[in-house]
């Protein structure tokens, strides 16, 4: 049996990109949320997942019901840790431009996945409420699973990573530099936790790049989220000072594979690090747009959340 409790302990590395730094003057790190067990299946949703299936097998859940695109980093990694841990998993799944990228996600996940449905938007509240209505008709105990893993756990995880930056800077006196955080920003809960109060209040401002243009938008749904947590029996609140969001880098749509993201991934891999055209690529880009400015960042953390090379 895998040993969630020992994953949860587990840190990942911060690395220095050299070449990366040397291009845009301005020193770049990343912290490598790739680097867990499992670490080719979803990157952050591997840190979301560990705290997520430790609940589902202390309170005997037979399955999981999850939401997601096609090329879902999220559904692909629960389904294989499900698979792994024999948790039958499946999902609603909705579209986004179907890149070469999309296509090979899609396949695998559905190496792992119990069964899924394709969903459209306007469909998708029908197909969750029938499919949940017919799990309960089954006698089935389902985990329902929002998409991106962002739920109470799901928030903790990246919480407890905010805390694991924290110490890391404090026995480091920073000597890293960077006096900025970068992360994606798609169902919200990476953000939410890094900005949870109960953490230090040495970790730098977040910019937080946004990749779904949905309702959720800026810091009103990161404070909802961040509410979720509660420590000591108190509702945590947010400190909005220190979070930036933009929806500058959205492109077309959610998932469209950008030509002006290009050089941010032509950039990276200077370094070996593969940006995914979903939603690093996006990333990488605002850190070349933060590079111009005219008062720009000591140094930039980005928190590298998605697999590094998928296959």
């Amino acid at each position: 049996m895998i040993n969630l409790y020992k994953l949860k302990k587990q840190e990942t590395p911060i690395e220095f990109l050299e070449n990366v730094s040397n291009i845009l003057k301005l020193p770049i790190w990343i912290k490598r949320e790739d680097k867990f067990l499992f670490q080719s299946k979803g990157g952050s949703k591997v840190r979301k997942l560990i705290y997520i299936f430790e609940d589902i097998i202390n309170n005997n859940y037979d399955e999981i019901l999850t939401i997601g695109s096609y090329g879902s980093h999220h559904v692909n990694a629960t389904a294989y840790i499900g698979k792994k841990l024999g948790i039958p998993v499946k999902a609603i799944l909705l579209p986004q431009p179907f890149t070469s990228y999309a296509k090979n996600i899609f396949k695998n996940s559905k190496l792992y996945l119990t069964s899924y449905i394709e969903s459209n938007y306007t469909n998708l509240f029908t197909n969750l409420v029938l499919e949940l209505f017919m799990d309960k008709k089954k006698k089935l105990k389902t985990y329902y699973l929002p998409p991106g893993g962002t739920n109470k756990l799901g928030i903790q995880a990246y919480n407890d990573a905010g805390k694991e930056l924290s110490n890391y800077i404090s026995k480091q006196g920073n000597q890293n530099n960077f006096d900025l955080q970068v992360c994606i920003y798609g169902t919200g809960g990476i953000t939410a936790g890094l900005l949870n109060p109960t953490i230090n209040n040495n970790l730098p401002p977040i910019y937080a790049i946004q990749v779904y243009p949905g309702f959720w938008n800026g810091k009103y749904h990161i404070s909802y989220l961040s509410r979720k947590l509660i420590i000591n029996n108190i509702k945590t609140l947010l400190r909005s000072k220190k979070l930036t969001s933009t929806r500058n880098y959205l492109g077309n749509s959610y998932g469209s594979k950008e030509v002006q993201n290009e050089e941010a991934v032509k950039l990276f891999a200077k370094d070996k690090i593969f940006l995914d055209p979903i939603y690093l690529a996006r990333a990488g880009r605002a850190i070349i747009d933060l590079s111009k400015q005219k008062e720009k960042p000591k140094g930039i953390l980005l928190w590298y959340t998605s697999p590094n090379r998928f296959f």
